[in-house]
């Protein structure tokens, strides 16, 4: 499977189209396609599966969608498991799903951006601070 106009549009649910009268021109996504492939290929090991790193590079593109849209400077924002606040606009539920793909394969748990809080919609679990790093 490669990333394409289908695949943005499924992993996004359906938030995010291509084409004439869609979110973004063909065009826009072919340059955002490539940039998010090269970073996802600076970023994540040579022996990443391709199934990975397809989803790797959607998440990348939905997120230079979401900067051309100018939604970046939104400060709280929801995804199903967890609500968060940040203190700057450049992080997005997309960058934390790449971040957290990426952490899975590189074992590297850096995270961009700066958030002030985690909170899990399930009110039963306890929240941290998404800068927490469990011993390991």
């Amino acid at each position: 499977m490669t990333v394409d106009a289908a695949y943005i549009n499924a992993i996004s649910s359906g938030m995010f189209t291509i084409g004439t009268g869609g979110t973004i021109s063909d065009a826009t996504f072919a340059l955002y396609l490539a940039q998010s492939t090269l970073e996802a290929e600076t970023d994540l090991p040579s022996s990443i599966n391709s199934t990975l790193k397809d989803e790797a590079v959607a998440y990348l593109v939905c997120h230079r969608i979401e900067a051309w849209k100018g939604l970046l400077d939104i400060n709280n924002e929801s995804v199903p498991d967890h609500s968060f606040s940040k203190k700057n606009g450049s992080v997005d539920s997309w960058t934390m799903a790449y971040d957290r793909l990426k952490s899975s394969v590189t074992g590297k748990k850096k995270q961009r951006g700066t958030y002030v809080s985690a909170v899990p919609s399930d009110s039963s679990s306890v929240a941290y601070p998404l800068d927490y790093q469990q011993e390991q």
